[in-house]
């Protein structure tokens, strides 16, 4: 994004200056995250405008899931913004549970249970935004991370949640640039500072290659800020047992306790971490700026591979007969 200079703003209308900032804005529509973060900073008017159109566009793409083992997921959606009584921001969302048929299969205080752990040490909740929509509606294309709800209410049945939404959308937010400025970094200390090149994906060596590359950076990063969070925090990361074989960091906390994410219907304890939700959840080759680059068949075979399609292109079959 190129800069402005000062005094060249200031020879510019007030009008003008604002219509230039949300052409600017404008730009940048289907980058929710550099909108919020960055560009909300450039006046108090494109402040407002932005927070209403996050209100009003990115609001219901916003989805809070709770996983309640393997094959359960459980979505919360929303109903409705409501207005503080003792203020006139509208920071308080409603979220309510979309498939409560589901919680018919599980013991009826499994949920309420579940919520009444949820702390900044378990994150039993995994928050999403612009699933089917951010590049094109894609797998994997969305923003995915256990970010915090601030001002979480849960009630009795826990099938309605309310949370500050504004803060909550900025602690995701804020999480996802840094994810992304992390990435380069990331990339240069895996490659020893060499530029890696992308060969032709048809070629099993550089796919697997390529495919471990996107793996490392994926988990490398989110380590990263996993202890940049724990900073703030005044703690330590946390890295769980299960994921263990993705980030690869010492086992460093206890096992947890009854109804702390676990599976309802098998013997696992906990829930799923972060590092086993990106594994299934979060595309490095749609997110990652080392594969931008790439041509656009280049880059549909690593998302395939990725994803394991194991389709025709990707097994270099495109001269059988039934290609």
């Amino acid at each position: 994004m190129a800069a402005i200079s000062h005094d060249s703003v200031q020879k510019l209308s007030v009008e003008l200056i604002e219509k230039i900032f949300t052409e600017l804005v404008d730009t940048y529509h289907d980058d929710p995250a550099l909108q919020w973060v960055e560009l909300r900073q450039l006046s108090a008017y494109q402040k407002r405008r932005i927070e209403r159109h996050f209100r009003d566009f990115w609001l219901p793409k916003f989805v809070v899931t709770i996983y309640c083992g393997a094959t359960t997921q459980l979505d919360y959606e929303l109903v409705t913004v409501k207005k503080r009584p003792d203020s006139t921001s509208d920071n308080i969302t409603h979220f309510s549970l979309g498939q409560a048929g589901r919680l018919d299969r599980m013991p009826s205080d499994y949920l309420p249970n579940l919520w009444k752990s949820y702390s900044f040490e378990n994150r039993v909740a995994h928050l999403r935004l612009g699933e089917s929509y951010l590049n094109g509606g894609l797998r994997a294309a969305y923003i995915v991370n256990d970010t915090g709800l601030p001002g979480l209410q849960v009630d009795e049945s826990a099938k309605n949640i309310r949370f500050n939404w504004r803060e909550a959308l900025n602690e995701l937010l804020r999480e996802q640039m840094m994810l992304r400025n992390i990435s380069p970094h990331v990339q240069m200390r895996l490659t020893n500072g060499k530029q890696l090149a992308l060969c032709p994906i048809l070629n099993l060596y550089h796919q697997t290659e390529m495919k471990l590359l996107a793996l490392d950076v994926q988990m490398r990063r989110r380590i990263e800020v996993k202890k940049h969070r724990a900073k703030r925090a005044r703690g330590r990361a946390r890295f769980g047992r299960q994921p263990a074989h993705l980030h690869g960091q010492p086992v460093n906390y206890e096992e947890p306790s009854a109804h702390s994410g676990g599976c309802f219907c098998c013997s696992r304890e906990e829930g799923p971490d972060i590092f086993e939700v990106i594994s299934q959840e979060e595309s490095m080759v749609l997110a990652h700026s080392a594969f931008s680059s790439a041509d656009d068949w280049t880059r549909l075979d690593l998302y395939a591979e990725e994803f394991g399609w194991f389709c025709c292109r990707v097994q270099d079959r495109t001269r059988d007969d039934g290609y």
